[in-house]
């Protein structure tokens, strides 16, 4: 082989060596360019893994955090739940007693029932001793009853008993004669008509025993006291029995406090409107702006601007309970609240008709002060809170009912807010329930010796009814005997519209 074909093998050699080359070359280079898309996608995916793996961890500690929030509140719940065992037991104890004096009230009615029994055959004893004289008796009763109309009636029926009497007298020579008043030489006494008399009898004989304990543990009934007032605000009729008798009010005192507070809100936005900061009117005589541009006392948005001092008017601006510093016995729903529990002062107002809310209420007469109450008192002539700030009597009520009626019919929004709240009100047993729904403006009181209602009856024709009590023990049988009351006074209220 000659040097000339070896170099022409070599060459042929060198190519091809050299296109093996570039062939594993390119499968080399692309091996790596696949590879390196896989390393890409599976640096990708591990981005994305450690994404997740934060987001579970994130996830997890809001959960961590969470868990803890739950355990403060089981064992807040805990904690309320051995509260409430504990006022369970305390109330356990109290039935305990209210059996014990149960008892003790079931032998005394034993006793009372073997008394009346007795008494009954001593009756029937008298009654057949005294045959005639019960006669007698019974048609002066019948009479009486009869004689309701007029005081000509009562006379004629009187002088024809009379009559009847010495008729009597004279037949059976009897010893000696009934004592039949004269009424032509007593003063006439304005008389009843038939719904006042069974008003009447209803307050005067019944009403259901006040059961009393004494110091030694015995138990006494009595009658209870009773005050009652009807006034029509049409025709200004007015039926009251023992009204002017001042006693304890308990939680009625809040509605005309509360209605104060309102018309000195109402009053002070009025000013707001009507004059600037130095007192100079802001609208001439034909109501036309005094003012450039926008009103100096409201913001942009219409709110009203409230200067130092002026920030009790604020009825949106928020209220925090702090029960370390406002707690308060007695009815209310806030008492039941956490600590920082919240409310606009709106709202405030609202828990004080609603639900007779004792934290509320004192939150207001220490926001608002008690100068437009007072100021109240004296221009009504109300007599009861010369005595203590929460006592009335049903005159006084009737006092305030006529301008809360006044001001609730003139329909301002604050008036009517205050109507919606009142006939709202959550305590129905003794007087609304006996009313349709939204006409019983009212405002009750419970609480010792004190069970009472004031309401203004939206009825065609308004009217004012007030019944106060000692018969703080409440219950079905003093509801229903309330009832009654109210049945009496539609009655009585009837009278004055008869056409209708």
């Amino acid at each position: 082989m000659t040097d000339r074909t070896k170099h022409k093998l070599l060459s042929v050699l060198l190519m091809v060596s050299a296109v093996i080359i570039i062939g594993i070359s390119s499968v080399l280079l692309y091996l790596y360019s696949e590879q390196r898309e896989e390393n890409n996608l599976m640096n990708l995916q591990l981005i994305q893994l450690r994404e997740a793996h934060e987001a579970v961890l994130a996830e997890n500690e809001v959960l961590i955090q969470e868990n803890s929030r739950l355990d403060e509140r089981i064992e807040e719940m805990l904690a309320q739940i051995t509260s409430m065992d504990n006022e369970l037991d305390e109330r356990d104890a109290v039935i305990s007693e209210m059996d014990v004096l149960l008892e003790e009230i079931q032998t005394e009615i034993a006793a009372r029932e073997a008394e009346a029994e007795k008494l009954e055959q001593e009756l029937a004893e008298l009654e057949h001793k005294n045959e005639v004289n019960l006669l007698v008796t019974e048609r002066l009763r019948e009479s009486r009853n009869q004689a309701l109309s007029s005081a000509e009636e009562l006379k004629r029926k009187m002088e024809v008993l009379i009559r009847e009497s010495e008729q009597r007298t004279e037949e059976s020579a009897a010893e000696t004669e009934p004592d039949v008043p004269d009424v032509s030489e007593e003063p006439e006494v304005p008389l009843r008509t038939e719904a006042e008399q069974m008003l009447f009898d209803l307050l005067e004989t019944g009403a259901p025993p006040r059961y009393v304990k004494n110091e030694d543990g015995s138990i006494y009934s009595e009658y209870p006291h009773l005050e009652y007032a009807y006034y029509d605000f049409t025709t200004g009729r007015s039926v009251t029995y023992h009204s002017d008798e001042i006693i304890y009010s308990a939680s009625v005192i809040k509605a005309p406090f509360v209605y104060a507070v309102i018309r000195e809100i109402e009053d002070f936005e009025k000013n707001k409107r009507d004059f600037d900061s130095d007192g100079n009117p802001l609208w001439d005589a034909e109501g036309n702006p005094l003012f450039e541009d926008s009103h100096p006392n409201y913001n942009a948005d219409g709110t009203l601007i409230y200067l130092p001092g002026e920030e009790k008017y604020n009825l949106d601006e928020i209220w925090t309970f702090d029960p370390e510093t406002m707690m308060e016995e007695g009815s209310g729903e806030i008492m039941n609240q956490s600590a920082g529990f919240q409310l606009t002062w709106r709202e405030l107002i609202e828990y004080a008709l609603l639900y007779s809310d004792n934290i509320a209420f004192a939150q207001i007469r220490q926001r608002f002060g008690y100068n437009s109450f007072y100021q109240l008192v004296a221009e009504l002539g109300v007599q009861g809170t010369a005595t203590g700030f929460m006592n009335l009597s049903a005159d006084d009520c009737v006092k305030f009912l006529t301008v809360m009626h006044d001001y609730m019919a003139a329909g301002s929004d604050y008036a009517l807010w205050m109507k919606d709240c009142m006939t709202r009100s959550k305590h129905l047993v003794i007087l609304a329930r006996h009313y349709p729904e939204g006409t019983c403006a009212h405002k009750y009181g419970w609480d010792i010796d004190a069970y009472h209602d004031a309401a203004v009856i939206f009825d065609e024709h308004p009217y004012a009814l007030v019944v106060m009590s000692n018969l703080h023990d409440g219950g079905d049988t003093v509801n229903a005997y309330f009832g009654e009351i109210v049945d009496a006074t539609k009655r009585i209220h009837a009278e004055e519209y008869p056409e209708e």
